[in-house]
């Protein structure tokens, strides 16, 4: 058994990469975890005077309802080329840090595949890419809770790319919204200071 860390640095996007290998009989089977930093975050807001604007350079992401800018829903993108065509995906896990909660009970945090290209620094509620209608992965979020990490499992998709289905990433939004109640929470996007708080990709794989 062995094991190890990697990281470096291309196009201001760093990848951390663990590795085990594991020895049985005369083989050797090797699993590789590898730690993704978004290439595209953004959140778009529903508002009538912010349905044009885009957010793509904020430290933070909203999901949720807002008494102004009204339904925000969050878009998130990978580079997944690190990961080896054929291999295969035994965990992927979308990562997020809550750090601002106003919702007052559990709500469900839906994940809807994108099916467009779309960019951090161009899109806006009137121009967002399209989104699968079923939904990949949900996690339920406790009410008026910060500091800690939010977790989806994206295993299936990541397999799916890797397979060859186009990669666009993941939207994020409250399932069965209620405009009345006005609640959101925000994430730390992959501008965020500090990068152990930014959003991860977290995906372990054979090949």
């Amino acid at each position: 058994v062995g094991n190890g860390t990697i990281e470096f640095s291309a196009d201001s996007i760093t990848t951390t990469v663990s590795y085990s290998v594991v020895t049985a009989g005369e083989g050797a089977v090797t699993e590789v975890k590898i730690a993704l930093t978004p290439i595209n975050d953004a959140f778009v807001a529903e508002g009538k005077k912010y349905k044009n604007k885009n957010f793509g350079d904020l430290y933070y992401l909203n999901v949720g309802e807002h008494a102004k800018m009204m339904e925000m829903q969050t878009y998130i993108q990978f580079n997944l080329s690190q990961i080896p065509s054929g291999a295969t995906i035994n965990e992927a896990k979308l990562r997020l840090y809550v750090f601002y909660s106003t919702i007052s009970d559990y709500k469900t945090h839906a994940l809807y595949r994108i099916i467009e290209p779309w960019d951090e620094l161009e899109i806006t509620w009137n121009n967002r890419p399209y989104v699968s209608t079923d939904i990949v992965s949900y996690e339920i979020i406790p009410p008026s809770m910060s500091g800690f990490w939010v977790e989806w499992d994206v295993t299936d998709d990541v397999q799916a790319a890797v397979n060859g289905t186009p990669h666009y990433g993941w939207m994020i939004k409250i399932k069965d919204i209620s405009p009345v109640l006005k609640e959101y929470i925000s994430f730390y996007s992959k501008e965020y200071s500090d990068e152990s708080l930014r959003p991860k990709l977290i995906v372990k794989y054979t090949s």
